[in-house]
């Protein structure tokens, strides 16, 4: 089987936390925690820090797609 095309699909994932703002520390904080996780299954992300308009609170958004080797079954 080869691929003959490919369509890069980021998953999102959105986290609506309790306050309204994330301190740098506590991003710094999900950072550590998350960053070991998701390499170790070959996942490069993305993590961005917003205001859900509608709820008034902090979301962390994040943007989820495989490594190159992780892709090649």
């Amino acid at each position: 089987m080869k691929i003959v095309e490919e369509r890069e699909a980021w998953i999102h994932t959105h986290f609506i936390v309790d306050s309204f703002y994330i301190t740098v520390q506590e991003c710094q904080q999900i950072s550590i925690s998350v960053e070991p996780e998701l390499m170790q299954l070959g996942i490069q992300y993305g993590l961005t820090y917003n205001i859900a308009p509608s709820k008034h609170r902090a979301i962390i958004v994040l943007e989820c797609i495989p490594f190159d080797p992780v892709k090649r079954w």
